[in-house]
């Protein structure tokens, strides 16, 4: 029987998207530190490294662009105002889910999966729940096509047991991909096997709902499900010897929505915060409403809600084979070079690690709205996924930029963010200057990549040349 959501109490409308709503500029205030500055991606930011020196020194998150594309509008649209943004940026997630036999070219010429995860992080009574109503909606037509393995799978095992008799007939395939995080590791082996290819999704509402799939509260192997969950081409399964117990091999393809409280979070990871599990997922964040006395409440989530969603699923679902968006690969192009301007200042290696994989999964979330749009580029897309990296980045180092610091290195560490490694050099410096403030930080010294850095910086006007070395100009 098919399950239909329940209508909530506020009417839901959506009103279609007209050419003057979309326009063809975005005013993105990527910062509210940076209210005065204009932006547009359609070409790269003047000075790439105040904006990233601005963003890491801020104790807030970047501010979401008002205007966002019509997809996120209409996905969101009955969120309570405060949720808005972790619900803009979690709902690729489960739309994804709908997305199989589909690839897209990326920077590196790899192609890429729409695998993407997140942690939704908030305090008790913040409003999380919202977001587990929405995945609700969103993934509703998977969880009706999921009761007719539930029932293949109940009949089995309820014929197995009959009369107290070990039957010994094939087990049948069972098709069920909205998964309990309270699963054992054969159990998800044999459901990732059965999926045809297919996207599993998991939506874990505690931590502590992940102590089966740990092997024990003490347990580690949910970390490496964690991680393969987000890598291409991975290799996942198990052999056994006995003839009734589970023996796959298949790419695990497994989307997931971790709910956690903000203390949770490093406690979470501890002993892997640079194992690899902590950057496969981004983290959204959701803040208390600014007036607590006001009830927030949830839209419709029922039938206007799911015609208005169903476009959109069913070009996610028509998407097959290998797609080369090359609006995409241009904008994360141009994301990275942006950062690279910081980078070439700062020289933080741990930053620059975080932006491989956030990069990518602003390259996901570009391509999902991409073919959910039917392959067009809604003209919000570039101001809405470059703001996505830096809440991404800003999430990333918020949390556990200082823990990675502590674990690679015995140096203090503080909270001020990353030093222009000009700031750590005098005004008039030399070139061995550099290299033993290089020693000192415990990098690698090249003298090929260091005369490079020098360059760079008298390219950029940062500094210039004496008859002794160099000087600082600003």
């Amino acid at each position: 029987m098919k399950r239909k959501l329940k209508q909530m109490v506020i009417p839901f409308e959506v009103e279609p998207v007209t050419e003057q709503e979309l326009g063809t500029e975005r005013n993105v205030i990527p910062l509210s530190e940076l209210s005065d500055r204009e932006d547009s991606t359609s070409k790269s930011t003047k000075d790439g490294a105040k904006v990233y020196e601005q963003l890491f020194a801020s104790s807030q998150a970047p501010e979401e662009p008002k205007r966002r594309p019509h997809f996120i509008q209409t996905a969101t649209k009955p969120v309570p105002q405060h949720v808005q943004t972790a619900a803009g940026l979690t709902c690729i997630t489960g739309f994804s889910t709908y997305a199989y036999d589909v690839n897209f070219l990326y920077g590196d010429n790899a192609l890429k999966e729409l695998r993407t995860n997140n942690y939704v992080v908030g305090e008790n009574g913040v409003g999380k729940l919202f977001i587990k109503l929405l995945f609700d909606a969103i993934l509703l037509q998977i969880d009706n096509e999921d009761e007719e393995g539930w029932s293949v799978d109940k009949k089995y095992k309820k014929s197995k047991v009959a009369a107290g008799e070990r039957k010994t007939e094939e087990r049948p395939q069972v098709k069920i991909r909205l998964i309990s995080p309270n699963i054992t590791k054969p159990e998800l082996n044999q459901l990732g096997d059965e999926s045809d290819g297919k996207p599993l999704f998991m939506y874990v509402a505690e931590p502590d709902e992940l102590d089966t799939l740990k092997g024990g509260r003490y347990g580690r192997q949910h970390f490496e499900v964690l991680k393969k969950a987000d890598d291409e081409n991975n290799r996942a399964g198990q052999m056994r010897a006995g003839s009734q117990s589970v023996s796959a091999k298949y790419n695990l393809r497994l989307n997931y929505i971790i709910e956690i409280r903000p203390t949770q979070l490093l406690d979470f990871f501890r002993g892997e915060i640079v194992n690899g599990a902590r950057d496969r997922a981004s983290i959204c964040e959701i803040l208390a409403p600014s007036d607590k006395r006001k009830w927030p409440k949830m839209g419709d989530l029922g039938e206007k809600y799911q015609a208005a969603i169903r476009p959109y699923i069913d070009n996610i679902l028509a998407a097959k084979g290998t797609i080369v968006c090359k609006r995409a690969i241009k904008l994360i192009n141009k994301l990275r070079n942006e950062f690279f301007e910081y980078y070439d200042e700062t020289q933080d290696d741990v930053l620059e690690l975080m932006t491989h994989r956030a990069l990518c999964r602003a390259f996901k979330r570009a391509c999902l709205i991409y073919i959910a749009d039917g392959q067009k580029w809604d003209p919000a897309l570039d101001s809405w996924i470059r703001w996505s990296f830096m809440y991404d980045m800003w999430q990333q180092f918020h949390y556990f930029y200082n823990a990675i610091k502590a674990t690679n290195s015995d140096l203090k560490v503080t909270t001020s963010g990353p030093k222009s490694l000009r700031s750590m050099l005098p005004k008039d410096f030399t070139f061995s200057q550099v290299k033993e403030l290089y020693i000192k930080l415990g990098k690698y010294v090249d003298d090929e990549n260091l005369h490079g850095l020098m360059r760079t910086w008298i390219g950029r006007k940062k500094i210039e040349r004496t008859e002794t070395g160099y000087r600082q100009l600003q």
